[in-house]
Formats: C-alpha cells, sequence, structure tokens
C-alpha cells in the first residue's frame, strides 16, 4: 500500500507534509518488554471510509487538564498491547471495538508522547457500547476527519492526528 502525503493544516503549525503508511499487525508484546508503553485507539465511525474521529478530553492530571487525546492508557506489567487497549477502553469509555490496522510512528515505530512513554495506536471501532467519559476523561466529541483540529490535542499527539487525518483521506484502514 503506498504512503499518503496530506497538506497539514494551517492552525496547527506542524510541518508542511506529513507520509504515513497504515500497517496490520499481529499481537504486540508485553509489557515486561516495554515498561513505559502507552496503548491508544484512534476511534473512528468506519474502518473503510471514515468520516468521524472520537476524540477524549482529559479531567486530570491538573498540567493536562482541558486538552485533548486519544482514548487508552498504559500497558501493565505482563499483558499484552492489544489486551491492555481493549481494557482501556472499556474503563475509560465502556466500548468495546473492533480494530484496525496500527498506525507507525517515525520510522515505523512507536510514537513519542509526554514524559518518556511511547504510544502504539490503532484504529478502532466501536461494536458493542455507547462511548461516555467514565474515567480520566470528562467530555467526549466526535470530530470530522477533514478537520479534527476543532479542539486543542495534546502536543504529543498532534503529529499522531496529522497521520489519522492523512490515512483517513486516502481510506487506507485494511488491507
Amino acid at each position: 500500500m503506498p504512503g499518503v502525503h496530506t497538506p497539514v493544516d494551517k492552525h496547527c503549525g506542524q510541518p508542511a507534509t506529513v507520509s504515513v503508511q497504515a500497517r496490520r499487525y499481529d499481537r504486540g508484546v508485553t509489557a515486561a518488554s516495554h515498561s513505559r508503553l502507552v496503548v491508544a485507539a484512534a476511534i473512528v465511525d468506519d474502518l473503510d471510509r471514515p468520516a468521524q474521529l472520537l476524540a477524549a478530553r482529559r479531567s486530570a492530571p491538573k498540567s493536562l487538564a482541558g486538552q485533548w487525546e486519544f482514548a487508552g492508557g498504559k500497558v501493565e506489567e505482563g499483558e499484552d498491547d492489544l489486551d491492555a487497549l481493549r481494557r482501556e477502553l472499556d474503563e475509560e469509555l465502556g466500548v468495546s471495538v473492533e480494530l484496525g490496522d496500527r498506525i507507525p510512528g517515525p520510522a515505523g515505530g512507536d510514537w513519542p508522547i509526554l514524559h518518556g512513554h511511547a504510544m502504539r495506536i490503532w484504529f478502532a471501532r466501536i461494536t458493542d457500547g455507547t462511548p461516555e467519559p467514565l474515567a480520566d476523561h470528562d467530555a467526549l466529541r466526535w470530530l470530522p476527519l477533514e478537520n479534527p483540529f476543532d479542539v486543542p490535542w495534546l502536543e504529543p499527539d498532534l503529529p499522531v492526528v496529522h497521520a489519522v487525518r492523512a490515512i483517513g483521506r486516502g481510506n487506507e484502514f485494511s488491507d
């Protein structure tokens, strides 16, 4: 599948282009080998023809409150990354999901985020439940994939938002 190039929204001040490619991954590694690993989901309305992206507003800690992010969380010791993602989405939003492709970070790896953590993120579609801000968030919002920048994203999540938008425009979520 070819890479996707898209101009970046003027309002965000990010680099002029983003080149990304969605890839399918099998089961990942456990937290024992990645103790600072965070997993997250770019929840979209449809894996084949996405139009909306779900964002979650942080309620804590105080330094992050009011900023928006992808739902997810830390992988626990000995936990598989995909199991951790499903657990986190159930705890934070009360939903079950179908996972799509992983969104590879710089050089095909994980995305660097706050406090030296690395984020591994997949596209996902809700299969059961209605998303609610149950833990760590006080609001959820569906954003148009054409312009998901109407909320103040956490700075480390912005490159991922650009990648999600670029891949979504190419409808390259699944094999």
